[in-house]
């Protein structure tokens, strides 16, 4: 007797193998979804694993690391101040560098793919002298480096003959933080011109005054070098004569120095150095003692207050209107230097300007300094000034530069 119970179990064995491939199926069916998504989902990457071929693996992405053009074994780690230049990835996909996560965010992958991720120390930005001034967008949140290198001025002709100048510009530098697309504007001070018989010197783009001849000698006097300073508001042409009035916008400074000067009778000057840019103090004043024992003031030094007047250096031009004064311009600078305080004649044994002061006395700044080329120092934070000798045709940390002035922007941390 076949009863229902049997038949059930007929029937179930007759529709066994169905059931049995019908739930493989759908087994399949879910394990493929769930392939085909996680293939077109792979969204983020936030950690990755060397492997023994030293490129970096996660899930469907493996990961090559540059740094700076160079292969590497290692990935530069967070906060180390490395900044992706770009991504490059095969098989059509798309690779982004995510720095809160400090991972390689992937789009469009839809096969196992690798990604070259090429990091740089860092951004850099130069300036060299154009004459005008030029905008900077930060690139990214962090802290970068400034750095400025004044001017220099020209050379004097003495009987003809053009002599080299010995007074250098200063070198200031400084930290500061800075936010994605803030502006600063970078104005690069630019050499003083070699003096020039019959005509005036002029001196050097943002600030340098120019020098004056003499009518009677092969003699003519230099002008004096510009300034290089960061400003984080553009006021006018970015000089800094503009800002007189708006002291707080100005970053940072490098002063420059006079023009070349020219002693007639070097054993009349009875004491101090003579012109250098850059410092809290630039050049430093002196006297001349006369034949007569007359004492004659020549220039006072530039300080953080006081000077020919902000942002400008004196030109001797513009004291008497006589050309026989033979002077160098003085060099620009947070205050310019200033050349002759008096309308004496030309006949007293000198030629001689100052060179501008330079500044890092903004709040804003952190680990700041300037040097000088045998100049006087100062301890204080917000003056710090170290005497140096070293100088360079090229700009070089902690020298001054010869010729035109230069800067530098460089992000040396990021912030998450």
């Amino acid at each position: 007797m076949i009863t229902n119970k049997y038949l059930r179990k007929v029937k179930f064995k007759r529709y066994y193998k169905y059931i049995y491939l019908v739930s493989l199926g759908f087994l399949g069916g879910i394990i493929l979804m769930s392939y085909t998504y996680s293939k077109f989902n792979v969204s983020k990457d936030t950690e990755v694993v060397k492997t023994t071929v030293g490129d970096f693996i996660f899930g469907d992405v493996v990961i090559g690391a540059y740094i700076n053009g160079e292969y590497s074994k290692t990935l530069p780690q967070k906060g180390d101040g490395y900044i992706v230049e770009k991504v490059i990835c095969d098989n059509d996909t798309i690779g982004e560098w995510n720095y809160d996560e400090w991972a390689l965010i992937t789009k469009n992958i839809t096969v196992r793919s690798k990604c070259n991720v090429y990091f740089i120390n860092g951004y850099s930005k130069d300036f060299s002298y154009t004459g005008s001034v030029e905008e900077f967008m930060v690139p990214k949140d962090g802290v970068y480096k400034l750095e400025v290198w004044g001017a220099q001025g020209g050379n004097s002709l003495d009987n003809g003959v053009l002599s080299s100048n010995k007074y250098y510009a200063g070198y200031s530098k400084s930290n500061i933080k800075l936010n994605k697309n803030d502006k600063l504007y970078v104005t690069v001070g630019g050499r003083g011109e070699d003096g020039k018989l019959n005509n005036i010197a002029k001196g050097g783009f943002n600030g340098g005054g120019n020098g004056t001849w003499d009518h009677q000698d092969d003699e003519a006097l230099a002008g004096g070098g510009g300034a290089t300073s960061i400003q984080n508001s553009l006021l006018g042409d970015g000089q800094l004569k503009n800002y007189e009035n708006n002291k707080s916008s100005v970053l940072i400074v490098a002063g420059g120095s006079a023009g070349n000067g020219m002693t007639v009778h070097s054993d009349y000057f009875s004491k101090y150095k003579f012109s250098y840019g850059g410092g809290f103090i630039g050049g430093v004043g002196g006297t001349t003692k006369s034949g007569n024992s007359n004492d004659y003031t020549i220039f006072n030094a530039a300080t953080q207050d006081n000077g020919y007047t902000f942002g400008l250096g004196q030109s001797t031009d513009d004291i008497t209107g006589n050309y026989n004064q033979e002077a160098p311009g003085a060099g620009g600078g947070w205050y310019g230097g200033l050349a002759l305080t008096n309308t004496v004649a030309a006949t007293l044994p000198y030629s001689y300007a100052g060179g501008g002061s330079g500044y890092i006395g903004n709040s804003l700044l952190t680990n700041k300094a300037m040097y000088c080329y045998n100049c006087e120092e100062s301890a204080d934070d917000n003056t710090r000034t170290i005497s140096t000798t070293c100088t360079s045709e090229t700009p070089t940390e902690n020298c001054a530069k010869k010729g035109n002035g230069y800067a530098r922007i460089t992000l040396i941390s990021i912030d998450w």
